[in-house]
């Protein structure tokens, strides 16, 4: 996937999320969304790992909706500084929770 254009990659970001669904479910589980996500996005993303490490530590985010995982590709586009990151932005609330856990946690 590294090698592939954005509209390419994009196709196949959203494919990887159809792809990994159980059965008529519309979430995929936030651990399997862990272990896709860098194997996936790679170096695509600078928010990968933390992303990721607030995924398994948070209690309240179990399941992975097609619009957070998409948003998350947006996110990763085009948010390069969390410091200057406004929750008045139309991001799904759980990228909003991820930047606030950032920040709470002295990720800055």
């Amino acid at each position: 996937p590294d090698s592939m254009n954005f509209h390419d990659f994009k196709a196949f970001y959203k494919f990887v999320f159809q792809f990994s669904r159980e059965g008529s479910m519309k979430t995929i589980e936030k651990e399997i969304v862990a272990a896709l996500l860098p194997m996936v996005i790679g170096p695509r993303s600078q928010h990968t790992e933390l992303f990721v490490e607030f995924l398994l530590q948070s209690s309240g985010n179990d399941r992975v909706t097609f619009d957070q995982w998409n948003s998350f590709l947006e996110f990763s586009t085009s948010v390069h500084d969390l410091d200057e990151y406004s929750d008045e932005g139309a991001w799904p609330i759980l990228l909003d929770e991820y930047v606030e856990w950032y920040k709470s946690n002295g990720k800055c």
